[in-house]
This record gives C-alpha cells, sequence and structure tokens, in this order.
C-alpha cells in the first residue's frame, strides 16, 4: 500500500492520492489558474518520484494554457545548485516548480535567498514538514509553497490527538507520511481480521473491499486500487510554520 507510482498489478493498492496526476496536477494547474504565474521553472532530482512530479506538473501547466520557460535537474545527492539557479535567474522565472523531497528542497530555497532571486518556490509531496523549515531557516522558508496530500491533520477529527500522540512518542513532529503509514497498517490489520488469514491472496479481496474511518479521513479504493475522493492540500510557510491555504479534491 502507498503505492507512488502507476503500477496496476491487481496487489497495488494505494492509501495516498495518485502522486503525480493528481498533486502535481493540482500543482501545474493552480500556477497557472489562480497564481497566475507566466514564466515558469521546473528542476527535478532525476528519481523517479520527482520526474514523475515533474512530467505531471508540466502536462498540467501546458493543459491550463501555461508553458515551461526552462527546465532544470540535480541528483538527490546534490547540495549546490548554483548551475541551474543561475539558469533559472536569466531567464527571469517567476516561479520554480522542484519534483524531490524536503532535505533537498530546503538547501534549494536558501541558494534562491542567498542569490537574491524573486522566484517563488513551489514543491509537491514530501515537502511540507519541519525538515525543511529546520534546515532552510525561517528568512529563507518565509513564503514558501508546497502541495501535499490529504488534509492537514488539523482540519480531521483525530488529527490533533494523532499529532500529540507522535510528539510525546518520538520527540518530534510527525512527518508527511506518518498519519498515512499508521492507517495503511490499521487498514491491514483490519483486512488480516476480515479475512482471518495473513496470505496476501486472501487479504487483498478484503482490502479493495474495505471501508475504514482513519486519521486521514474515510479510506475505500476503487477498481484500480486507487484511494476514492483523494484530496490534495496547499501549504505555505509563515513564520516558520507550514499554514494551509487550499484544499482541492480529485476531478
Amino acid at each position: 500500500m502507498g503505492r507512488l507510482g502507476d503500477g496496476r498489478s491487481p496487489t497495488d493498492i494505494g492509501i495516498v492520492a495518485e502522486i503525480y496526476a493528481q498533486n502535481s496536477g493540482n500543482a501545474g494547474k493552480y500556477a497557472v489558474t489562480v497564481t497566475k504565474a507566466k514564466r515558469i521553472a521546473v528542476m527535478d532530482d532525476r528519481t523517479a518520484f520527482g520526474q514523475g512530479e515533474v512530467e505531471e506538473f508540466k502536462k498540467a501547466v501546458q493543459a491550463a494554457g501555461g508553458s515551461i520557460t526552462v527546465s532544470e535537474f540535480t541528483s538527490n545527492k546534490a547540495v549546490d545548485f548554483s548551475a541551474q539557479l543561475t539558469n533559472i535567474k536569466r531567464a527571469n522565472a517567476d516561479l520554480l516548480f522542484f519534483g524531490g523531497v524536503d532535505n533537498q528542497a530546503a538547501l534549494l530555497v536558501k541558494r534562491i535567498k542567498q542569490l537574491g532571486m524573486r522566484t517563488q518556490f513551489l514543491g509537491g509531496g514530501a515537502i511540507a514538514d519541519t525538515i525543511f523549515t529546520n534546515i532552510a531557516g525561517t528568512d529563507a522558508a518565509e513564503g514558501s509553497l508546497a502541495w501535499e496530500y490529504g488534509r492537514s491533520l488539523e482540519q480531521l477529527p483525530g488529527g490533533k490527538s494523532f499529532a500529540e500522540k507522535y510528539r510525546r512518542k518520538f520527540g518530534t513532529d510527525n512527518l508527511t507520511y506518518s498519519p498515512f503509514s499508521y492507517d495503511a497498517t490499521w487498514v491491514a490489520i483490519t483486512a488480516v481480521v476480515k479475512a482471518k488469514s495473513t496470505k496476501a491472496a486472501e487479504m487483498i479481496p478484503a482490502i479493495r473491499d474495505i471501508h475504514y474511518s482513519g486519521i486521514t479521513g474515510k479510506i475505500s479504493f476503487d477498481q484500480r486500487g486507487d484511494l476514492e475522493n483523494p484530496t490534495s492540500t496547499l501549504y505555505q510557510v509563515k513564520k516558520g510554520v507550514w499554514v494551509p491555504v487550499t484544499v482541492i479534491g480529485a476531478e
């Protein structure tokens, strides 16, 4: 569970909304229609995750009538992005979408700040957390945007309690996928009880038929094994904290 790609094996079931098509698609459409970005740059970390995010973002931008001004890439081990950002600055991009994860995204916005760029940073999943804000620092992180899966914990009935329990147990704020991992575990446990078996051939049908109320909301799956009625939330850093801006559901 928690598939991050577009596999279609009968055993593929996703607690998280399909990342590329939905989350990055929302990001691309919103960048053009709401943010009104005119000169859009993209950059990925060369991982399947990062490249997949950027490709779907680009498709959505173009479908919404926008265009990509410059495309750059790095590696998921890189710590310096001067060459790529110099090209993006030269292109006078007003928005940069990054396909990658929190720690590298944080280093990226720090360098954007150091170069005196006014380009708006926008990320996909696995960025809106305290790892990003701690590494980037309050000044560089301020105003950064990122789309994440589902609703914020503050908007969910059991979210506040989960966050408090997580903090007591691990001594830190929960990360992006923590509540999804928790729900995936309990969906699997519930399926085992229902199927009275731990064999995959008997568990999978039980999971596909499940209707479970979890931390992240009501969980059920469509015929492809994707989460039904998925949502994405846009967050922005304000005074060092990620704050929800808007929520978009699957179309």
